[in-house]
C-alpha cells in the first residue's frame, strides 16, 4: 500500500493583507482583479522592511506606495520610491527602510508599550487595481547588537585596562557608528567618558585606560551607547596574586567497591609548560559531617616526573580501613549484625534436633 502524500506548510510571523476581491469600476478594466500584499509584523529602525505586492489578474497595471505611518495621527516617517506592478507577474517586492531615528521610549516608560504598536505600513494601489491597504507594525527596540570586550576579566590597581566595542546588524555586518563611552566605578559615579567615538573604517572602537595604585577595589562597569541603545560590561579590580603554576588530580568519577582507586596528580605553569621535579603529596579522605572534627586521611607521596605527572594508586584494603576508621560506629553496627544471624542460624539449628518426624516436639 502506498503512503500518503503530507503536505507541510511553514507559518512564518507575517501581518498578510488576504485576498482582496475589488468590485469593477471606470478604473479597473478586467473587474474583479484580485491582488495579493504581504510584510512583516515586525520592523526595526536603521533596516529595510520588504513588502511583497502581486496582481493576479494578466495585464492589469497599478503603481503601488508604500508608506510608514503613525497610524493615530497619520504622520508620515519613512516613504519608498513607487513601483509599478504588472499582473500575472511574480511579486514585486518594495524595500521600505525604517529611520535610524525613529523614537524609542525608555521600557520604564508607562506608554512603552503602546508606543511601540502605534506604527503601520500602508499600502496605496492606483491604475488598473486600486486599492489602500494597511498593517499595524511593532518597532523592536533592539535593531543590532552591541558587543563590549575587555583584554582580562580582572585587573590590579595600576593596571591599564583595554576594551574594544562593536556594533552589529542582525545580518552580521558592522554597524559603522559613533560610541559613547562610559566608565564606572563600583558606586556607580562616571570616572571617565568618551563621546562620538568612531570606530574607523573596520567599525572595531578601541580604547584603553591606565589606573592609579589606589584605585577603588570591586566590580567596575563600562557602558556603550549606540544610536540611543546601551551595553554593559563589568571587569573586577582587585589585589590578587596571579598563579604560577596549576596543579589538579584525575580519578574515575566512580569505582566498585572491591577495586583500588587509580588515578594521576598533575602540574602545568599558567603558560603551559609541565611542572618537573618537583615534589608532590595526594591526600584521600571520606566525607566527613562534622568538620571540625580532625579527619582521618592516608596520603602518598612522590615526584613529578618529565610531563609533570604523579600516578598513584590507593588499594582496596586501604579504603576500606580508612572507611571504618572514618565511621566507625559502621564497623560496629556490621559486627552486632553479624553476631546477630550467627545467634538465629543457632537457635534454629538447635530447634530442629528436637522435633520429631511428624513435626511434633519432644
Amino acid at each position: 500500500m502506498a503512503l500518503p502524500a503530507v503536505s507541510l506548510v511553514l507559518l512564518l510571523s507575517l501581518a498578510s493583507f488576504v485576498v482582496a476581491q475589488e468590485t469593477p469600476n471606470e478604473n479597473t478594466k478586467s473587474g474583479n482583479v484580485t491582488y495579493w500584499v504581504t510584510l512583516p509584523s515586525r520592523m526595526r529602525r536603521g533596516s529595510s522592511v520588504p513588502v511583497s505586492a502581486q496582481l493576479l489578474a494578466a495585464g492589469a497595471t497599478s503603481t503601488v506606495y508604500v508608506t510608514l505611518r503613525n497610524s493615530t495621527d497619520g504622520q508620515v516617517f519613512s516613504s519608498a520610491e513607487p513601483r509599478v506592478v504588472t499582473g500575472g507577474s511574480p511579486p514585486t517586492v518594495i524595500n521600505l527602510m525604517i529611520p535610524r531615528d525613529l523614537k524609542i521610549p525608555d521600557e520604564n516608560d508607562f506608554y512603552y508599550w503602546s508606543y511601540s504598536r502605534q506604527f503601520e505600513i500602508r499600502v496605496v494601489a492606483t491604475g488598473d487595481v486600486a486599492f489602500n491597504r494597511s498593517g499595524d507594525m511593532t518597532l523592536e527596540d533592539k535593531s543590532f547588537s552591541i558587543f563590549v570586550q575587555t583584554d582580562k576579566a580582572m585587573y590590579k590597581p595600576g593596571d591599564t585596562i583595554r576594551w574594544r566595542i562593536l556594533a552589529m546588524k542582525p545580518d552580521l555586518t558592522v554597524l559603522n557608528e559613533l560610541v559613547d563611552v562610559f566608565i564606572k566605578d563600583p558606586l556607580n559615579n562616571v570616572i571617565r567618558q568618551w563621546k562620538g567615538v568612531s570606530g574607523g573604517d573596520s567599525g572595531v572602537v578601541e580604547l584603553s585606560m591606565p589606573t592609579s595604585d589606589r584605585l577603588v577595589l570591586g566590580d567596575w562597569t563600562i557602558e556603550a551607547k549606540v544610536l540611543g541603545v546601551k551595553q554593559t560590561k563589568t571587569f573586577t579590580v582587585a589585589e590578587y596574586v596571579l598563579p604560577k603554576y596549576e596543579a589538579k588530580v584525575d580519578v574515575p568519577a566512580n569505582v566498585l567497591s572491591t577495586d583500588p582507586v587509580k588515578g594521576t596528580a598533575s602540574a602545568k605553569y599558567t603558560f603551559g609548560k609541565p611542572l618537573v621535579g618537583a615534589k608532590v603529596e595526594v591526600t584521600a579522605k571520606f566525607k566527613y559531617y562534622w568538620s571540625e572534627t580532625p579527619q582521618p586521611n592516608i596520603s602518598l607521596s612522590g615526584i613529578l616526573d618529565s610531563k609533570g605527572e604523579f600516578p598513584f594508586i590507593f588499594s582496596n584494603e586501604e579504603l576500606i580501613n580508612l572507611l571504618n576508621e572514618t565511621y566507625p560506629y559502621r564497623a560496629t553496627w556490621s559486627t552486632s549484625v553479624s553476631r546477630l544471624r550467627q545467634r538465629a542460624d543457632h537457635r534454629q539449628h538447635h530447634g530442629s534436633r528436637h522435633r520429631s518426624a511428624d513435626g511434633s516436639g519432644r
